[in-house]
């Protein structure tokens, strides 16, 4: 039973003593990335920004960063042609939206006008449900 439990207790300690020297192996932080890592970040990003109706690209970013005047106009209006025609398009979604609104609404009166029209003439019939039925077995009134 010693024994078993000084084994126990060796792994213990053991467990114990990786989980407490983990942080001077790990890696020092901040961790700066390497060029190459940052270039792979821009890589997957521009990727990710070109896919369609989920962020506007613009031409160059990095114009900003040369100071060339002309360069950055042409950026500044790049960009704001991209986020003329996003602001384009969704207003042409949101005609579409509101036409296709108003024409369910328009169907909605009608069926409502119509279903007040049936009601009435069930009622009608409900009331009267005796002449009916004396037409119908043929009985003289």
């Amino acid at each position: 039973m010693t024994r078993g439990k000084s084994l126990l207790g060796g792994a213990t300690v053991l467990a114990l003593a990786g989980i407490l020297a983990a942080p001077a192996w790990a890696q020092p932080q901040p961790r700066y990335s390497t060029p190459a890592e940052h270039a792979q970040t821009e890589r997957l990003n521009a990727e990710q920004a070109s896919v369609p109706a989920i962020i506007v690209v613009a031409p160059d970013a990095s114009v900003e960063m040369t100071g060339d005047t002309d360069a950055v106009v042409a950026y500044n209006d790049a960009v704001s042609e991209a986020n003329q025609q996003a602001q384009d398009r969704y207003a042409a979604q949101l005609r579409d939206y509101e036409t296709a609104k108003q024409n369910y609404q328009q169907q909605l009166r009608s069926y409502e006008n119509r279903k007040d029209t049936y009601e009435d003439r069930s009622l009608t019939y409900q009331d009267h449900s005796a002449v009916y039925d004396s037409d119908l077995r043929g009985e003289a009134r």
